[in-house]
């Protein structure tokens, strides 16, 4: 009885290991999203306020595809976020800053 449990506990351990190992190996860092689609695309794996803000956006480029909201975002000068409940401009700031000119 005793190898039984030892040998369905020693399963568990390494199921739930690779498990583990398998979700740390799908997940790529938010750090590295470099445009609104990369945010986008990954929106299910984001915090919520940072999921929201992704929301916020689809809505104001008035669309749910991840490329053309990106599109869209890209060739606005201006974007109105005033009461909006956004908590997270991360999503904004890497987004904007992947659409600067180049500094000289």
């Amino acid at each position: 009885m005793q190898k039984i449990l030892k040998a369905v506990f020693l399963s568990l351990l390494v199921v739930s290991t690779a498990c583990i190992s398998v979700a740390a190996q799908d997940r790529t860092p938010p750090e590295s999203f470099e445009i609104f689609a990369d945010w986008c695309l990954n929106q299910t794996r984001l915090p919520p306020e940072e999921q929201h803000t992704v929301d916020v956006l689809l809505t104001i480029s008035n669309t749910q595809d991840c490329e053309r909201a990106n599109r869209v975002l890209a060739e606005r000068t201006e974007l109105n976020l005033n009461q909006r409940g956004i908590a997270s401009l991360s999503v904004w700031q890497s987004t904007a800053r992947s659409h600067l000119p180049p500094t000289p």
